[in-house]
């Protein structure tokens, strides 16, 4: 029963909305749009050298993505409850069963030998790169619908190019599919919309204390104002499945001219994006309060549903085309871009 409610909620389906219900979706989030412009995203002159990303489900699986093919540039990732890159190796069947379910069908050597072709081809940044990158797992035992053997799968990934001083697993915490909080969301045995739980750990403040681990960080008190919509049609988010807008917290000390801030990418799972759950995962997901007490950007790029993928995911098994695991992929480029706007200078 657990892996038949997994599915409904969180597997990868080929099934189409029904046409009553994709025509309220679509109509809400045409509407959303409509009373919710959004302005260009800013150039703040951030730190370029202090660049990473994290994300949770589908989002984790993403952020193994962007992490290894932008490697040069994002000096470390946060996986909730994810995966190796390219687990799903393009197939949306790989991706439901073996990458979630039947985990010990997953072949980290076989991934790595990929990736060494695809870098091979030049289509991911050099692979050198990776060995000083600084790498988060947190997979819980009790997860129904990433399946824990999958935390090993990733650790045995990364353990090919990634120094193992600078890999940490978390395991320990009996938490739902969901993301971990100190101090918000459901039960944290509990799996349901907004898939956030309180579970009295600080999912978010671990990983970027893992990731940003030569800076002293703190805690501090999110600042509402400091959390706005940006606009994200001018990335390309048309026919990609990425939403009109996505969000970005800029603390106050991170406002200042020359204040060279890191940035942090966080990416939302299925069933959490703006058209799920409005913007609990990007008020309430535990980032911002970090990002204020340390100063570190905050961007938080969002996808929508759309054909093959009615859960609002990120891409992680093709549906925007085979090289969706590479820096070619159309949602790569456009978080990319939008990552390098927020490290140029302000106009």
């Amino acid at each position: 029963m657990k892996q038949l409610i997994a599915l409904t909620f969180f597997a990868l389906s080929t099934l189409a909305f029904s046409v009553e219900g994709s025509a309220q979706l679509f109509g809400e989030s045409q509407e959303l749009s409509k009373k919710n412009s959004a302005p260009a995203l800013p150039g703040l002159g951030a730190d370029s050298a202090q660049v990473s990303v994290s994300g949770i489900s589908a989002g984790a699986f993403m952020a193994t993505q962007l992490q290894v093919a932008y490697s040069a540039s994002l000096i470390g990732v946060g996986s909730i409850a994810g995966g190796p890159w390219n687990c799903s190796e393009g197939s949306m069947l790989t991706a439901q069963l073996d990458c979630m379910y039947m985990t010990s069908n997953v072949d980290p050597k076989a991934l790595v030998s990929g990736l060494r072709k695809v870098a091979a081809r030049k289509k991911v940044d050099s692979l050198d790169h990776l060995k000083t990158a600084r790498v988060y797992l947190y997979n819980s035992p009790d997860d129904a619908v990433v399946h824990p053997p999958m935390n090993d799968k990733t650790k045995e990934f990364y353990e090919a190019f990634v120094d193992s001083a600078n890999i940490k697993t978390e395991t320990s915490i009996h938490s739902a599919h969901g993301f971990p909080t100190l101090d918000y969301g459901l039960a944290c045995d509990k799996m349901d919309s907004p898939y956030i739980n309180n579970c009295k750990f600080d999912g978010a403040g671990e990983l970027l204390k893992h990731i940003y681990d030569q800076r002293q960080l703190t805690r501090g008190t999110a600042d509402k104002n400091s959390l706005t919509k940006f606009d994200q049609t001018e990335f390309g988010s048309v026919g990609i499945q990425l939403a009109d807008y996505g969000y970005l917290y800029v603390p106050e000390a991170c406002k200042t001219k020359g204040a060279r801030c890191p940035v942090h990418v966080a990416l939302h799972g299925c069933l959490q994006a703006l058209e799920n759950v409005k913007d609990d995962f990007v008020v309430h997901a535990g980032y911002n309060d970090w990002a204020e007490g340390s100063k570190i950007i905050i961007l938080y790029p969002q996808a929508k549903s759309g054909s093959g993928n009615p859960n609002a995911c990120f891409d992680w098994w093709g549906f925007t085309g085979d090289d969706y695991a590479t820096k070619n992929g159309p949602q790569m480029k456009a978080i990319k871009a939008m990552i390098d706007r927020v490290l140029s200078q302000a106009s």
